[in-house]
């Protein structure tokens, strides 16, 4: 039987990693519209092509054995699109969106601050026993985070 990579590239295979690493997690990706939102960048307003402002959320949930809920979430604000059109990608925000809600997820949950995770790979195993959803959540930072560096990689290699 093949190995299952410990790291994906897309959105989709970004999900589909965190379902197997962290079955429990749910994740839940947002795009809302802010119509107060004001064009500042260069070039035509977007407005003219049809799109609209919004404020993408990416919230991730776990619930414990006695039925609680624990949260984690981020924001990104201005982000650009056509309504119905959304970019699964966040315009290449969601990976670190995606750690960033999972690591207050955790904090939530065990009430310890995660480790950064920018250039080594934490292991929290040297944390002390967990509970079942608190090592699902560790799991799915290692994961978001190897996906995040092989994203980097790939582009800077792309670039060379």
């Amino acid at each position: 039987m093949a190995r299952a990579r410990d790291f994906a590239v897309t959105p989709k295979g970004i999900l589909n990693g965190l379902r197997r690493v962290a079955p429990y997690l749910s994740v839940d990706v947002t795009w809302e519209p802010d119509y107060g939102e004001v064009w500042d960048g260069d070039g035509p307003d977007p407005r003219e092509e049809g799109m609209v402002a919004h404020t993408v959320r990416v919230a991730v949930e776990i619930e414990d054995d006695e039925g609680e809920k624990f949260e984690g979430d981020d924001y990104l604000g201005g982000v650009w699109g056509v309504p119905g059109e959304e970019d699964p990608d966040v315009h290449g925000y969601f990976p670190g969106m995606l750690q960033q809600a999972l690591q207050e997820l955790y904090k939530n949950l065990t009430g310890k601050t995660a480790p950064k995770t920018s250039r080594k790979f934490w292991d929290p195993r040297g944390e002390g026993p967990g509970s079942e959803e608190a090592d699902q959540v560790a799991e799915a930072i290692k994961f978001a985070t190897r996906s995040m560096h092989e994203i980097y990689e790939r582009q800077r290699r792309r670039f060379r």
